[in-house]
This record gives structure tokens, sequence and C-alpha cells, in this order.
């Protein structure tokens, strides 16, 4: 049996490092900050973390899942995204 113990809806990328990996966010600029923040505003897709390691992403229209990501790789890639943006 897969020991799935809790599941956390957030809006954005920047809510998931906040509360899962903030040493993350230390050398991102507020405008960069700003990107992560905003980066779901008008893609579809919801966030969601599993057992606190996975966050999964889904279409929110259909409830598809789109990705499952591991955190440390998550917080890699959405701050490498947001440093592109600017």
């Amino acid at each position: 049996m897969y020991g799935l113990k809790n599941i956390n809806r957030f809006s954005n990328p920047l809510e998931i490092l906040e509360c899962y990996k903030p040493d993350a966010l230390d050398a991102l600029t507020e405008d960069e900050r700003e990107q992560l923040r905003c980066a779901c505003d008008y893609e579809g897709i919801d966030l969601y973390v599993m057992n606190d390691g996975i966050v999964v992403t889904v279409d929110s229209p259909t409830g598809d899942v789109l990705m499952q990501t591991a955190m440390s790789r998550f917080a890699s890639e959405s701050v490498s995204w947001a440093r592109e943006q600017n």
C-alpha cells in the first residue's frame, strides 16, 4: 500500500518554496520572487505537495496529473525558471 500521509494545495511555486525550501529563495531578487508568485496565474494548473516531498502538477479543468517532481528538483527548476524570466 502506498503510504500517502498528507496532501497540501498551493497556488504558486513561491508558496511551496516558502513552506518547504525557504533557503532556495535566499539569492532571488524581489522581481524573481514575483515571477514565481505569478507563475500559475494564467496557466490553468494546480500544485499539490504530497508527503512533504513530491510536487504534483495538475491540469485544473480536467484533473489530469501533468507531472510529479521531487521537491529538491522542483525547487531547483523553479529558481532557474524565475531567473530566466528576468
